[in-house]
């Protein structure tokens, strides 16, 4: 899964650079869009890279005890103090990211731009969150996801709503799943 990770972010930043490289022409009506999923897609990338790591260290936590050969899938949930923390970076997101933008030139008073800085930082979190293997994060990919189909069909990239639309659907399956046939390692 992870190793799948790295592969689809490259080939999305590769969408999202390109987005945003146009963005940059001298008629464009509105600069810098695609920065921030550009951005995004290389955090996946590199986070991508760490859950492989951190998810073989939980593969070994973990056995079940009637098949010992067999894996088990571990998962955890989040406490009080790790989704004050969530909500904390998700307002201090919502701030800080389009001041960013706004001071190198490149941000908009668009639905659209603030839709995709609600993406970029629920993704973040959720990604992060999966990473520690926390079940909650099913539930932040869900919402991002619909961010994601919104701004993407506000966009026209209508493919890419169709992919996220799919990602909603398998974010529902995650989270059926792990709830069937995961282990809390609390």
């Amino acid at each position: 899964m992870w190793v799948l990770g790295v592969v689809t972010s490259l080939g999305t930043m590769g969408v999202y650079g390109t987005i945003f490289v146009r963005s940059m022409m001298p008629d464009a009506s509105a600069p810098g869009d695609g920065l921030p999923m550009f951005l995004l897609y290389l955090y996946y990338t590199v986070i991508s890279v760490y859950g492989l790591y951190q998810w073989k260290t939980f593969k070994g936590s973990a056995k079940d005890s009637a098949a010992p050969e067999k894996d088990v899938l571990v998962m955890k949930h989040l406490s009080k103090k790790e989704v004050t923390l969530g909500l904390a970076l998700l307002v201090a997101g919502m701030v800080l990211v389009p001041q960013f933008l706004q001071e190198i030139g490149l941000w908009t008073e668009k639905l659209s731009s603030w839709l995709s800085v609600l993406n970029v930082v629920l993704s973040a979190i959720g990604t992060y969150w999966l990473t520690k293997a926390y079940i909650e994060q099913w539930y932040v990919w869900i919402l991002a996801n619909a961010v994601w189909t919104v701004y993407n069909m506000m966009e026209g990239l209508w493919w890419m709503s169709a992919l996220s639309a799919v990602y909603i659907v398998s974010a529902v399956f995650g989270l059926v799943h792990w709830r069937r046939h995961g282990q809390y390692i609390d």
